[in-house]
């Protein structure tokens, strides 16, 4: 998991967020690296307690590819 620094958010401003889903964090560091901020990563443990994950790895993949094609050359800030 990525963790924008606590600064970031005062530097950036609100962050104008319009992705849904797990590509949400893609626009979130996007959006926090261009105002300047800063973002680490932080171990996480995922417990399922036996159940399935929901995540569909193809879709959520391809949706974030086209994302971040659209956050570098596309999106004016």
């Amino acid at each position: 998991m990525r963790l924008p620094a606590c600064s970031a958010w005062t530097r950036c401003g609100p962050l104008e967020l319009t992705a849904t889903g797990y590509e949400i964090e893609t626009e979130m560091l996007v959006k926090v690296r261009r105002g300047g901020g800063r973002v680490a990563s932080v171990p996480v443990t995922a417990v399922y307690a036996g159940q399935k994950s929901k995540l569909r790895p193809v879709p959520v993949t391809t949706r974030t590819c086209f994302l971040a094609v659209y956050y570098r050359y596309l999106e004016r800030i």
